[in-house]
């Protein structure tokens, strides 16, 4: 819900699901029904767990370079990434 409530801002922020393996057949069919432009990318588990990910999803928000900056665990307020990421995108100059 947080692309709705960015508005006018909202093209320029993207989604993306990331996984190491192959996604159950019914999750990925719901994926793709409900989220065809969603992009999908592989991800190696031993950078994950470097990155503090270990078993838990975590949600990313990541620059067009590809820097991670800021990161979520799955139970964030999404009032509070909503207001993140408008900072973010107003101060920002790259996407």
């Amino acid at each position: 819900q947080v692309n709705i409530a960015l508005g006018r801002e909202a093209s320029r922020a993207g989604h993306a699901l990331a996984a190491s393996g192959e996604l159950p057949a019914d999750f990925a069919n719901l994926v793709r029904q409900d989220y065809p432009r969603l992009q999908r990318y592989g991800l190696d588990p031993a950078l994950y767990d470097k990155a503090g990910g270990g078993e838990r999803p975590l949600l990313w928000v990541v620059d067009p370079h590809g820097n991670l900056v800021l990161r979520y665990d799955a139970k964030a307020n999404g009032k509070k990434l909503l207001k993140d990421v408008q900072l973010l995108l107003k101060l920002s100059h790259i996407g």
